[in-house]
């Protein structure tokens, strides 16, 4: 299961700076090529630190490869306003929230619009395929058996 979380880029090479939606192994991925990380347990320590403790979920990158992996040019800001507009998400977030859901979607960029628009509603959702599969509600039990996770994480870096 890959989690979607929207966050903002800035393309240090143009200077725009968008809000877009990726997965989180895709800014993973993005933050190892930006910042020439290993996949070894200290650079591991160096990624996590940037992401957890990057509240803001703003990110600037150079590399353009990178910035590709983030689906940067999947959908633009346009695409997001015209889908929202045709969707009523508002309706879709209300009737979700504290329940189970999930929306087979076998196009990608429509998952990407979706997940968009419910995260910034307060809705996390996640995909269970690569490409092309069920968007799903992230229940608070799924959240708090990930926190623990996070939180072990964090413990373990403490103590090196």
């Amino acid at each position: 299961m890959q989690y979607f979380l929207v966050v903002k880029v800035k393309d240090l090479n143009t200077g725009n700076v968008r809000e877009i939606c990726t997965k989180g192994n895709f800014l993973s991925g993005a933050l190892h090529k930006e910042y020439n990380l290993d996949f070894n347990e200290k650079d591991a320590t160096k990624l996590y630190k940037v992401m957890l403790e990057n509240k803001e979920r703003y990110f600037e990158f150079k590399d353009t490869t990178a910035i590709n992996n983030l689906g940067i040019h999947k959908y633009s800001v346009e695409d997001l306003q015209k889908f929202e507009k045709k969707h009523n998400i508002d309706s879709i977030a209300n009737s979700i929230k504290n329940k189970k859901w999930n929306m087979f979607l076998s196009d990608d960029k429509t998952m990407l619009l979706y997940a968009h628009s419910l995260f910034n509603r307060g809705i996390l959702t996640g995909e269970n395929n690569c490409f092309g599969g069920t968007l799903m509600h992230i229940d608070n039990q799924i959240l708090d058996k990930k926190k623990k996770q996070i939180e072990s994480i964090k413990k373990n870096n403490i103590k090196k």
